[in-house]
């Protein structure tokens, strides 16, 4: 058995929040929290610093916002499962569990008083119900016996909106019967109303107190791109607010209804709805590493493929996406090289017959595309510490499983699904041995 110590570095980016998720507004409006890093934070609705108000080692995801303003409901794993625990809005105090099932659990939204969080979950139900629980705890009480998502209280008139469907919210462009639809319900008698029927997704649906309409995300609009619109409560009168390129994402909005806030691509928005104006959230922080930036893994397994070289001596393999060569020494293991260092994986190693030189696919620029490695300055890879990188081939398509000819002069590989193709080892030449994809 082979064994090696592999150093890994983890990398946090200081100043400028990117990669935030899952914002929800106070209920003024003023503040917002979101997920960063695996924690809450909290910051204003202008941007600028924002502050830490959770720290463990789970994932914190979804938050939600107490009418009163005085607490955060949020979900974390920190436990194995998605519960939901309570925080007061400055913090101070460690957060409060308020779930423990073995499932995972959704908040949906708080009663008007700020006593329950009701949330969805599927405990002994087939296909999920939707309860409730008290913020001082206690036995959570299943209150409707279906499953709703993205549920919002209206609380005059008393109705509740959600959403049905079963595909998936990242789905751009489906369209069919799995799409989904916003519905109502009106508290005082339980009868439930379907009130879009668009064939793609109509979701996260919102109230405004301020305008008295429903805000929602659609891809109805062009280039089938999930945006901000808004409509009656009767469904009718639908139009699109916001027309970006890009999805927008898990939005929420403030229990007064004056603004929303959502995610774009690994960026924070609010909707200002009084001034009908869209903003981006610029927040900073201090980050610091929550474990050492730097830890020691030894590796005796979970190799993913190997290639004995030409002569016998040395051994190449992948560990962890990247490459190393190892020496055999009277079939001993020796010296061990790693010769890649890319945070892309790479794959499809295979030698060159005649001269120390390796040919494998690597994914460094979006894409499967053939590279060939060798030593810069020593005849053997385990003897050098600088190597020589050749990109031999750059297409917009997938380039896989590279092997030299025997004469070590030209290539054959896969591209695409199974078209097979060989090419001079400069790169050029490529020749089709295949018209469809079937090897």
């Amino acid at each position: 058995m082979v064994e090696f110590v592999l150093m890994l570095s983890f990398f946090t980016f200081q100043g400028r929040v990117f990669g935030a998720s899952y914002p929800a507004p106070s209920p003024d409006g003023q503040y917002v929290t979101f997920s960063y890093y695996g924690d809450i934070w909290i910051g204003s609705i202008n941007g600028g610093s924002a502050r830490r108000l959770t720290d463990s080692e789970g994932y914190e995801s979804v938050s939600l916002w107490s009418p009163d303003g005085k607490w955060i409901a949020f979900v974390s794993d920190r436990y194995g499962s998605d519960d939901i625990f309570i925080i007061p809005r400055n913090g101070g105090k460690p957060p409060k569990r308020l779930t423990y099932f073995s499932s995972g659990e959704y908040p949906l939204f708080w009663d008007e008083n700020s006593k329950y969080i009701y949330f969805s979950a599927t405990r002994t139900e087939y296909r999920g119900a939707v309860y409730r629980v008290s913020i001082t705890g206690g036995t959570p009480e299943r209150v409707y016996d279906f499953r709703m998502l993205n549920a919002t209280l209206v609380p005059d008139p008393q109705i509740l909106l959600f959403e049905r469907g079963g595909t998936a919210w990242w789905r751009r462009k489906y369209r069919g019967p799995a799409s989904r639809d916003i519905w109502k319900m009106d508290l005082r008698n339980g009868k439930l109303e379907k009130i879009t029927n668009f064939e793609g997704r109509d979701a996260w649906p919102m109230y405004s107190r301020i305008t008295g309409k429903i805000y929602f995300i659609s891809n109805q609009g062009n280039e089938n791109s999930g945006n901000l619109w808004e409509m009656d409560l009767l469904g009718r009168n639908r139009k699109q607010i916001t027309f970006f390129r890009e999805e927008v994402f898990f939005p929420k909005i403030s229990w007064s209804g004056n603004v929303i806030v959502f995610e774009k691509l690994g960026e924070l928005f609010a909707y200002d709805i009084k001034q009908n104006t869209v903003n981006k959230l610029n927040f900073n922080i201090n980050e610091d590493y929550k474990t050492t930036a730097e830890i020691l893994v030894k590796l005796s397994r979970d190799a993913r493929e190997f290639a004995l070289s030409p002569d016998e001596k040395e051994l190449a393999f992948v560990v962890y996406g990247d490459i190393y060569v190892m020496e055999l020494d009277e079939n001993n293991p020796g010296k061990i090289k790693r010769i890649t260092f890319t945070p892309e994986p790479e794959k499809d190693i295979a030698w060159n017959p005649l001269t120390e030189e390796i040919i494998y696919t690597s994914l460094e620029d979006g894409d499967w595309d053939l590279y060939i490695i060798k030593p810069k300055k020593e005849r053997k890879f385990v003897d050098d510490y600088i190597f020589e990188k050749i990109k031999v081939l750059d297409t917009p398509v997938t380039e896989k499983k590279p092997k030299f000819s025997p004469d070590g002069k030209k290539i054959a590989f896969l591209q695409n699904k199974g078209t097979l193709c060989v090419m001079d080892k400069s790169g050029k030449k490529v020749k089709r041995l295949t018209e469809k994809n079937d090897v």
